[in-house]
């Protein structure tokens, strides 16, 4: 696990060093973050399954593509955009 999770931060440190991701986010958290979905998320599918407007509960690829969307993006809107109201 924990090479696992240097791979991750890794990523991120990657990303930051040629731009595309924040610089002043720490590695560590985002890791820790995604870790921590997917721990969740193995942990509690049978009752996400169960759960009312959670279609992702089954659809690993829809649930690892909606997480990476808001770590990357985040939830706020943005004016002018689609997303705002």
């Amino acid at each position: 696990m924990s090479e696992d999770f240097a791979r991750l931060a890794d990523i991120v440190r990657g990303g930051q060093a040629c731009g595309e991701l924040r610089s002043n986010v720490d590695p560590a958290m985002v890791a820790t973050l995604l870790v921590a979905a997917n721990v969740f998320w193995f942990q509690t599918a049978p009752l996400l399954r169960h759960l009312p407007g959670v279609e992702f509960a089954g659809d690993t690829q829809g649930l690892g593509d909606m997480l990476m969307d808001i770590v990357l993006r985040g939830i706020a809107a943005r004016p002018g955009t689609a997303d705002a109201h």
